[in-house]
């Protein structure tokens, strides 16, 4: 008995979600077979956050910090989730995510992290560049003007007062480090290197 042996040649074309592959004989393409079937999406959504308020540099400096997440996808984007310190704090079916962040409670120069991952309709799941803030003061000095008082001065020398006190926030140390004087828009004196906690 003499068996013969047909010599096969496989040839791939990937298109955007097809798979099509030919089969035929000996590098021939008489009776070739040729098979259509869907490929997989395997590409993750890609994710970025962006600051937009409340942060001087990565530094918190307000109240409240504004957080926008955008995300796309090659086929269809399913959600997007926020992340702070490891807690969702923010999921939306669209892009932008946005956030108001409420850091009033947060403590002084510790260190908070944001992170984003956005999923598409096949499971992809794409992940954001980690964000790492610190906390600030957020409240300025108040300072008030105790002589001259009133709306009007003799002529002659006046001694101008003031009282300046920190109102730090978020346990952050208490003190002045400079205290500028202004007549008409212009600087005429200045107090600095003063590190104190009160300052009249």
């Amino acid at each position: 008995m003499v068996k013969y042996f047909r010599k096969y040649s496989w040839h791939f074309v990937v298109l955007i979600g097809l798979l099509i592959v030919t089969m035929g004989a000996n590098g021939g393409c008489g009776g070739c077979v040729t098979v259509t079937t869907p490929v997989g999406d395997t590409i993750a959504p890609q994710v970025a956050i962006t600051i937009t308020s409340g942060v001087s540099g990565n530094t918190i400096i307000g109240d409240d910090v504004g957080i926008q997440v955008e995300a796309a996808d090659d086929k269809a984007l399913s959600k997007i989730e926020l992340y702070i310190n490891g807690s969702k704090v923010k999921e939306s079916q669209t892009s932008p995510l946005t956030y108001d962040w409420d850091v009033r409670g947060l403590e002084y120069r510790t260190e908070q992290k944001i992170k984003a991952r956005a999923y598409d309709s096949s499971g992809n799941v794409g992940s954001s560049e980690e964000v790492i803030l610190t906390v600030g003061d957020a409240n300025a000095p108040l300072v008030t003007i105790t002589s001259p008082a009133g709306d009007w001065v003799k002529a002659g020398t006046v001694t101008v007062k003031a009282s300046i006190q920190d109102r730090s926030s978020k346990k952050a140390p208490s003190y002045i480090k400079k205290v500028e004087l202004y007549v008409n828009d212009e600087l005429t004196n200045t107090m600095d290197n003063l590190d104190l906690p009160l300052v009249s």
